[in-house]
């Protein structure tokens, strides 16, 4: 009889610990869902991120993969288009420019816009960057503020259920000149994102949108996405 209680015994912690304690559910979040904080069994699913609930286009870290980038000209609104691509992304802890701080990483996403057709150099053309977070979009834009001492923007990210309020991140645009090929002229942008996130975050956005789409009353991205107005990109995401 002892011999089978003991053994009775072994099986239930193999197969699990539910009946010798009470379990203590720590919330879903979006990285993993409703998980027992005492014996880590889960229960249900991660929560739906943003940009799949409003169904919002991101593309992978493609090196050099050229998207067509739809705006408009400076001195009307008359359609103008170009091409954007990933020219460079490095993850690291630090650098001598860069300094590092526990538990974070920094990415750094440099985008390269190429613009030269007939109505851009006739009229010019506008762009509009833009910063979002796949997860909670109404939350990001809420915590994301310029600091004008720092000369820096910082926001609050959520990471496996830790709210994260060092991120910070800076925005480099060079516009380069006007440059001739063939019969037109074309102009070469580089546009570099700079973020200190959580280290492994794979959550921030950043892209272009067509500068006639009015954000006017509008302050959350999902609120003004058109897929054919955006090319967007997610920094820790897929890339080659």
């Amino acid at each position: 009889m002892k011999k089978t209680v003991i053994l009775l015994l072994a099986a239930l912690i193999l197969t699990g610990c539910s009946s010798i304690h009470s379990h203590s559910w720590e919330p879903a979040n979006y990285q993993a869902p409703s998980t027992c904080s005492v014996c880590g069994q889960t229960q249900g699913v991660p929560l739906t991120a943003d940009v799949e609930k409003y169904g919002i286009r991101v593309n992978p870290l493609t090196i050099d993969k050229e998207y067509a980038y739809h705006t408009v000209c400076s001195e009307n609104d008359e359609p103008t288009e170009g091409k954007v691509s990933v020219s460079a992304y490095q993850v690291f802890d630090s650098d001598e420019t860069h300094q590092g701080k526990n538990g974070y990483q920094w990415q750094i996403l440099t985008l390269k816009l190429i613009i030269g057709d007939a109505a851009s150099n006739q009229y010019g053309f506008r762009y509009n960057y833009v910063i979002s977070d796949c997860f909670n979009i109404e939350a990001f834009t809420k915590a994301y503020r310029y600091d004008e001492e720092k000369g820096y923007n910082t926001f609050t990210v959520n990471w496996y259920g830790k709210e994260s309020d060092d991120c910070h991140l800076r925005v480099i645009c060079n516009n380069g000149e006007w440059i001739q090929r063939g019969e037109l002229y074309y102009k070469n942008i580089t546009i570099t994102f700079e973020a200190l996130l959580p280290e492994g975050y794979d959550g921030l956005i950043v892209g272009l949108r067509d500068s006639s789409v009015s954000t006017e009353e509008k302050y959350y991205l999902y609120q003004y996405y058109d897929e054919n107005s955006f090319v967007l990109f997610r920094m820790g995401g897929q890339h080659d």
